[in-house]
């Protein structure tokens, strides 16, 4: 009974991070955002310096404000913390 309702809130709240993921398309450096469950994967586009630069400056920017998040090539992924015991 108890994973049905984890299950549940899990496809409700995906909808969520869905609807507010497609607020960033618009901004100028986002490529692509894609999500799947509660996970939103951010692209952004490279900058001219290098690589993976502007997606870690982005990153860290995060890591100040407390928000954690984690990086692969130029895309950024943003889920909740997910704690299992």
């Amino acid at each position: 009974y108890l994973l049905d309702v984890f299950f549940f809130l899990v496809s409700f709240f995906s909808f969520f991070v869905d609807f507010l993921a497609s607020f960033l398309k618009d901004l100028d450096n986002v490529i692509d955002i894609r999500t799947i469950g509660l996970v939103a994967g951010i692209e952004l586009k490279t900058r001219e310096d290098g690589v993976g630069k502007r997606v870690y400056d982005v990153w860290e920017n995060c890591f100040e404000n407390n928000l954690l998040t984690r990086f692969t090539g130029e895309t950024l992924a943003i889920s909740p913390p997910l704690i299992v015991s």
